[in-house]
């Protein structure tokens, strides 16, 4: 853990966030343990944010402990009520009510807020994202500490070795990388997956690349990475199998064309090119030169990647040019304007379709 628990539980306001479940559930363990030393965790009050009013928040975690030093109350999925709802005030303003109630709590007082996952659609998280920052400027306001709870870039395909090493199982860096490729580089889904495949093993000793491919429910955005190693291949068939499997999962496809497979595409294609410039420039992807720096977007950028991600980019660069990644988005742009009536086309299945046997025929054509 990225973070010292005795530490942090010393203020009496504690906020966890961040984008892995695994390591906030973990993160919230720790300091609970700290705090209660030896204690039943059970000594803590625990309860969702919308059962009770803000108020009643402070209220419990400034009542006088029992059998303890301190009085422990966890608030879980946070997101469920909105600042912006509650108060007027901003958060930086000296006169926010919460914040004056949050800055009040007593020494004795340990209110642990979490920011929970919560299910949704993309709209959705949009909104928990926005009212998740409005609880960091009021924690933040009142002085509150926000532990970093996530380990650095690249260390999830590390975590799960160790975790399958611990489990008595022997699995390689690269196989652990293409476990975390399929999962979009999440640890939460990561770890359950993990689980699985060490479940799928069995007796074996080793867990190997077929394992991982045969246990592990990947997620779209790896149909999508697969679709772009096609395309880089000039492998069309490849490439129409990956489409069909995109399309097959989702009944609306055309709204999943612009809110997710043209973006990630885009984006995979656009660190590509990141990559190209890097190896004509004869230098590191993960440490540009300034001159290969300057010309690049501030997101993505190649060398703010995870390394999985950056590895795949410098092996797709190495088999295609800049004209061709060119030839790449010309192909996407055209497919974006059919899809949205701006030139004659069919129908949206067809019109990807097209659209991915262009990108192909483009990086084939050597």
């Amino acid at each position: 853990m990225a973070f010292d628990a005795k530490k942090v539980c010393k203020k009496p306001l504690v906020l966890l966030t961040g984008t892995e479940g695994v390591y906030r559930r973990a993160a919230l363990e720790e300091i609970l343990s700290a705090v209660l030393e030896g204690q039943d965790d059970e000594e803590a009050l625990v309860f969702t944010a919308d059962e009770k009013s803000p108020l009643e928040w402070v209220g419990s975690a400034s009542s006088v402990p029992f059998l303890s030093d301190r009085r422990v109350v966890v608030v879980r999925n946070l997101s469920r009520v909105d600042p912006a709802k509650e108060w007027t005030e901003k958060p930086k303003s000296k006169d926010h009510p919460f914040v004056k109630e949050l800055r009040a709590l007593p020494e004795t007082a340990l209110l642990i807020l979490v920011l929970d996952d919560e299910a949704g659609d993309e709209d959705k998280q949009r909104r928990l994202t926005s009212v998740g920052a409005r609880w960091i400027e009021i924690v933040r306001s009142a002085g509150g500490e926000i532990p970093e709870t996530e380990p650095k870039k690249g260390d999830v395909s590390a975590e799960m070795q160790r975790i399958a090493k611990e489990r008595g199982k022997q699995m390689t860096k690269a196989t652990a990388g293409l476990l975390s490729e399929m999962v979009g580089g999440s640890a939460t889904i990561g770890m359950a997956e993990l689980e699985k495949v060490l479940l799928y093993v069995g007796d074996s000793q080793t867990v190997t690349d077929r394992d991982v491919l045969e246990a592990v429910a990947p997620e779209q955005d790896y149909n999508v990475y697969q679709l772009v190693d096609a395309i880089v291949a000039g492998d069309s068939g490849t490439a129409l199998k990956q489409v069909r499997t995109l399309v097959s999962r989702n009944s609306k496809i055309q709204g999943q064309m612009f809110s997710r497979i043209f973006p990630t595409i885009a984006r995979q294609f656009r660190v590509i090119w990141q990559a190209r410039l890097c190896l004509d420039a004869d230098c590191p992807a993960s440490d540009p030169v300034p001159a290969v720096l300057s010309m690049l977007p501030s997101k993505p950028r190649i060398n703010e990647e995870r390394d999985w991600s950056r590895n795949r980019a410098v092996r797709a660069a190495r088999k295609i040019s800049l004209e061709q990644i060119r030839a790449v988005f010309d192909a996407l742009v055209e497919a974006d304007a059919k899809t949205k009536g701006l030139v004659p086309a069919y129908s949206p299945t067809e019109t990807i379709e097209e659209m991915v046997l262009k990108m192909a025929s483009a990086c084939r054509s050597r």
